[in-house]
C-alpha cells in the first residue's frame, strides 16, 4: 500500500490540476483526511504540480502515475493472496488489468471524497446563509457527509478484499474482515493523530524528515490493518465451512 499510495495520490492531484480553481479546496480536503504532519508533506507536492503543470504534461503524468500506482496495488494483491492462502495463477495481463481497475476505482473514490468535501461544504454554506436553514439541518447534512465518506472507505477496502486475491468468493459487502478493517482504520487514524499532537518528539530526532517518516509509518500500519482484515475473512470462512476453493 505504501508503494501504491504516493503514485495514486499524485495521480488524483494531477487529475484535479487539470480543473482550474481546485487547489484551495484540495488543501482543505487534505487537511481534513490526513494526519496534520502528513498533510504538511503533501502540500508542497500539490503546490508544485499546480504551479508548473501544463495540460499536455499533466495528461502524460496522469497516465504514468496511474501505471505506477497500479504496480503498488499489484504488490498488495500478492500479499492478499498470501493472506487468503491461494496461489496466483492468473496470467500477467489479467493480474495487471485487475490492479489497474482497482487503482482507477480507488482514485475515483478519493476524487469523490474530495468532490463531496468541496461542493458539499459550498452548497451547505450557501443553503445555510442564503435560505436560512436551521442549525439542525446543518448538523444533519454534515453527519450525512461523514456517513458517505465512511461508505467510500468501506467500498475501497471491500474492493481490495473481494477483487484483489485470486479467489472466487461469495458476494458479501459486509464481511467481518472488512468491518474490522474499516473500524480499525478510523480508530487508529484518530489515535495516531492524537499521538502526533501530544508527542511531537519525532521531529527532534528526524529533523525535516520527521513528517515523511511518520507518514510512511502511518501507511505501513494501515496496510497491516488491511492484511489482518483479509486473515479474519479467511479464518471465518474456514470456520463456517465456506472456504471457497475455486480460482478466478
Amino acid at each position: 500500500m505504501t508503494m501504491a499510495f504516493f503514485p495514486l495520490l499524485i495521480c488524483v492531484i494531477t487529475g484535479l490540476a487539470l480543473i482550474p480553481g481546485t487547489d484551495g479546496f484540495l488543501f482543505g480536503y487534505l487537511d481534513k483526511v490526513l494526519p496534520p504532519e502528513a498533510s504538511g508533506v503533501v502540500h508542497d507536492w500539490v503546490s508544485t504540480i499546480f504551479r508548473h503543470g501544463s495540460g499536455g504534461l499533466l495528461s502524460f503524468s496522469l497516465l504514468f502515475t496511474l501505471w505506477s500506482a497500479s504496480t503498488g496495488v499489484a504488490s498488495l494483491i500478492e500479499v492478499l493472496n498470501v493472506a487468503y492462502e491461494v496461489d496466483e495463477k492468473r496470467p500477467f495481463w489479467k493480474r495487471r488489468l485487475v490492479a489497474l481497475a482497482l487503482t482507477v476505482g480507488l482514485a475515483l473514490l478519493v476524487l469523490g471524497g474530495a468532490g463531496l468535501f468541496v461542493f458539499g461544504s459550498f452548497i451547505l454554506d450557501f443553503l445555510t446563509d442564503s435560505l436560512h436553514f436551521s442549525e439542525t439541518f446543518h448538523v444533519l447534512i454534515t453527519a450525512t457527509h461523514y456517513i458517505v465518506w465512511l461508505g467510500m472507505l468501506f467500498l475501497g477496502i471491500f474492493g481490495l478484499h473481494y477483487f484483489g486475491p485470486n479467489l472466487q468468493q461469495r458476494w458479501r459487502f459486509f464481511t467481518p474482515g472488512t468491518v474490522v478493517s474499516v473500524a480499525a482504520v478510523l480508530i487508529f487514524s484518530y489515535l495516531f493523530s492524537l499521538y502526533l499532537q501530544f508527542a511531537p518528539s519525532y521531529s527532534a530526532v528526524y529533523g525535516g524528515l520527521g513528517a515523511i517518516v511518520v507518514f510512511m509509518l502511518w501507511l505501513y500500519l494501515i496496510s497491516l490493518i488491511l492484511l489482518i482484515g483479509a486473515e479474519i475473512n479467511d479464518e471465518v470462512a474456514k470456520a463456517n465451512g465456506e472456504r471457497p476453493g475455486s480460482h478466478r
